[in-house]
């Protein structure tokens, strides 16, 4: 029988309080699930982070022992691209939550049911990952997330574009609604977010990674890049950010003032920048070396040269959209040029060293699962 992977308590002058990590919930109707979610003090719960689930009998176990354990304030769900969810009778309603991550989560709720059966009130932080971003953002009232102080959502689900357009639009309003955010993390069409919803968080943004759904796994399209001229004005305004990941293209913008403007943020020292591979697919290996390398050393050498205000501590150029774990392009083309040991997926990182200020660069290597 499986078992929670950490059940650890703290005693505190309120009581014990119990943090579960890795749950597996089962079949609420065999003896497995009685044998240890029935023991837990609900009344103590803090905090569940829980397994995959596998079948939809699972999720009723999770949403019964929410139900019961009104005083959880964090829940972490991983339903691992198999869009589960919760289906709810008559008079259940789950805690209020200060800490909600769903990821492969099919939101399908309605706005009465999120009414009924959701408890935003004392929410602080909430990511979203691969959850049908447009469905949650119509049924849950923006009252309910004003308070929020880190948001997180890349919705890639199978949403039509309009839909994608229209959550983009309503996004944009929603951030604009909220008080005070410190973090904030979107995917969405940018064309349809405009920036001044960003400044809106001027006082208190210090995490700030704002991408494009077309990312940089095909060369051959435009990455909608931001305008220079915005860019100057998130680094007069931002200025406590500290945190920044962002998409450039070099075909849309002029790169020297599109670096410029990222010297400019003041207490800026970590910084993601995605860009496209410098090859395409049609070219022949040629003696010009390694362009992708080439490249990243000069945007490197030109952000340190350059930075204002804090120094860097730490900047990662990811180019061609690489990934940690991925499955590389498979057309021909790239086919043969990855027999050549040209890669259009390449990740490059410096740090700084504090006892020297001086910055080492390293070239991280991906886990290849591309089976042809």
């Amino acid at each position: 029988m499986s078992k929670p992977g950490v059940i650890w308590t703290l005693e505190a002058p309120g009581g014990t309080k119990i943090y579960v990590e890795d749950l597996p919930l089962e079949d609420p109707y065999s003896g497995s699930y009685n044998t240890y979610a029935q023991d837990i003090p609900a009344s103590n719960l803090v905090s569940l982070n829980m397994q995959s689930p596998t079948l939809t009998k699972t999720i009723e176990s999770l949403k019964q022992f929410l139900v019961r354990a009104q005083g959880t304030q964090n829940l972490n769900y991983n339903g691992r691209g198999q869009g589960t969810s919760f289906s709810f009778k008559e008079n259940e309603r789950l805690p209020p939550f200060i800490g909600i991550l769903l990821r492969s989560y099919d939101w399908n709720h309605s706005a009465e049911e999120v009414k009924r059966h959701w408890n935003f009130s004392k929410i602080r932080h909430l990511t979203l990952i691969d959850v049908p971003l447009y469905r949650f953002l119509t049924s849950v009232p923006f009252a309910e997330l004003r308070d929020l102080e880190t948001f997180h959502c890349e919705d890639f689900t199978t949403h039509t574009p309009d839909r994608r357009e229209q959550a983009s639009e309503i996004l944009y309003k929603l951030i604009q609604n909220i008080k005070a955010l410190h973090t904030i993390k979107i995917t969405c069409h940018t064309n349809f977010f405009r920036i001044d919803s960003l400044l809106r968080h001027a006082g208190s943004l210090q995490v700030l990674s704002f991408r494009d759904y077309v990312g940089f796994d095909d060369e051959t399209k435009q990455y909608p890049t931001m305008r220079v001229a915005d860019l100057v004005q998130l680094s007069t305004t931002l200025v406590n950010l500290d945190s920044l990941e962002l998409g450039m293209d070099a075909s849309a913008c002029d790169p020297d003032l599109f670096f410029q403007a990222l010297c400019n943020f003041p207490r800026l020292t970590k910084l993601v920048l995605h860009t496209h591979t410098l090859w395409q697919a049609w070219e022949a290996a040629d003696q010009g070396g390694d362009r992708d390398y080439k490249a990243a050393v000069q945007t490197l050498s030109t952000l340190t040269d350059n930075k204002r205000g804090s120094a860097w501590q730490d900047i990662v150029l990811n180019v061609g959209g690489w990934k940690p774990v991925m499955v590389r392009r498979l057309g021909q083309a790239w086919q043969e040029k990855n027999k050549q040991g040209i890669y259009a997926e390449r990740c490059f990182e410096i740090k700084r060293d504090e006892e020297t200020g001086q910055y080492v660069l390293w070239e991280n290597h991906a886990i290849d699962n591309t089976s042809v």
